[in-house]
């Protein structure tokens, strides 16, 4: 998820900026992470510290604790983390490890160091995904190939049991992604009802200015149904130039 926020303060300072731009300046927003110590860490961090001894010579009864809970096995990971309840209230009992000389102030640092760290906030955004939040698409009738014998215009008739629905794509621009489409059909050609369960999506890659074409099977569960219209959303606004469907056998 992209927020908003980074795009706008982007947008504030380079009002022309590219979508391909954009990316990169979005790849390289850093913010404060987080993450779990697991018990093997912990016997690392004690171990590049010089605390192991001083801590299981400890007197300590919340040493002791802290040693059981490595030992034990029971407990997975520890939580140090700055943004967690708990990582807090564990963050009070590591200062007083080190407070009462049972681990080293190293071993709090790398510990604290490691369950918090900045890091890239979309290392892996890609412009699809970005053009998806830019540009937002909705659904919108597919236009139907055949001529058709009822008055709406985006209504397929497609009389038998079997067959299929060929749809052909032309593309706006290079891409790789999904079309997304909703089935409706009618037993009369009046009156279409919504079958969500039969949606599909039409995902492959897409080149500027060419057609693609691809077959849905038309399913046996809408056996008696005789009469079919789609809606169509692309990716993102402007990705597709338009999609056009019609019935084969």
């Amino acid at each position: 998820m992209i927020d908003n926020n980074d795009i706008q303060e982007i947008l504030k300072e380079q009002p022309d900026i590219t979508e391909e731009d954009l990316l990169v300046r979005l790849k390289t927003i850093e913010t404060e992470k987080s993450r779990m110590l697991s018990p093997d860490m912990m016997v690392h961090m004690l171990t590049m510290s010089d605390s192991i001894t001083s801590l299981f010579e400890s007197t300590d009864e919340k040493a002791k604790g802290f040693l059981l809970a490595i030992k034990s096995g029971g407990i997975t990971e520890f939580n140090l983390m700055d943004s967690h309840p708990i990582g807090q209230l564990q963050q009070k009992t590591l200062t007083h490890l080190v407070e009462v000389n049972a681990v080293t102030p190293m071993f709090k640092t790398l510990c604290l160091n490691y369950a918090n760290y900045s890091g890239l906030k979309y290392p892996s955004l890609t412009i699809e995904q970005l053009r998806a939040v830019l540009r937002p698409s909705q659904f919108t009738p597919t236009q139907v190939l055949r001529p058709v014998i009822i008055d709406e215009a985006e209504v397929l008739p497609f009389g038998t049991n079997s067959g299929a629905f060929r749809f052909t794509i032309q593309s706006a621009e290079t891409f790789r992604g999904s079309v997304n489409i909703k089935l409706f059909a009618s037993k009369d050609g009046k009156k279409f009802t919504r079958f969500p369960q039969y949606d599909f999506q039409i995902q492959q890659d897409f080149e500027e200015g060419v057609y693609t074409s691809f077959i849905q099977k038309r399913s046996s569960g809408l056996s008696g149904f005789k009469y079919f219209k789609f809606e169509h959303c692309e990716p993102w606004d402007g990705a597709i130039i338009g999609v056009e469907v019609e019935g084969v056998n």
